[in-house]
């Protein structure tokens, strides 16, 4: 019922971290920003007797040559291995309701998962799952599957623990 002005301003160019040869577009989209999710989160959580928190991050956000910039990305790449803080934030919040929570990660690649592993009873790698996810999942949570897998990276606890990317000498990595 309200009305904006909005000024949308196109330019084309070339980029430094893109093939310039792709097709040059612009999009354009909303965010509902009426709901107080954190609230509905932690409102749900009081009713709860466990809490499932699924978390990390999604292909949107890491890969090759995307026009993103913000905390912990660039362009596809990494430039922390941080949880993103508003979802630490809210572990921090709902760990407060003294209710067990499991943590589910979905990601591409390693993150830096020290507070949970200090302060949560349960971390489960998800990496990027496919349509059955939720049976998956429900499969494993509630003990009726138990597939004992092995992570096939580290995850280390900063990059500080990193080598420098441009060294290739395998000795003494994992």
């Amino acid at each position: 019922g309200k009305q904006y002005k909005v000024e949308a301003i196109l330019r084309l160019a070339g980029l430094w971290w893109a093939n310039n040869h792709q097709q040059q577009f612009a999009n354009l989209s909303w965010t509902d920003v009426s709901r107080d999710l954190e609230k509905e989160a932690l409102d749900a959580a009081k009713s709860a007797d466990v809490i499932v928190f699924c978390g990390g991050i999604s292909a949107s956000l890491e890969g090759e040559e995307m026009p993103l910039e913000i905390d912990g990305f660039s362009h596809g790449d990494r430039t922390h291995i941080d949880l993103p803080k508003v979802q630490e934030d809210l572990l921090k919040e709902l760990q407060k309701t003294g209710k067990p929570i499991v943590y589910v990660n979905f990601s591409g690649s390693a993150i830096a998962l020290n507070w949970e592993n200090e302060n949560l009873p349960a971390i489960v790698q998800a990496f990027y799952p496919g349509e059955a996810t939720g049976t998956a999942l429900a499969n494993l949570l509630s003990g009726s599957l138990n597939p004992s897998g092995r992570l096939p990276v580290t995850f280390y606890k900063s990059v500080n623990d990193l080598p420098d990317f441009k060294n290739y000498v395998m000795e003494g990595r994992t």
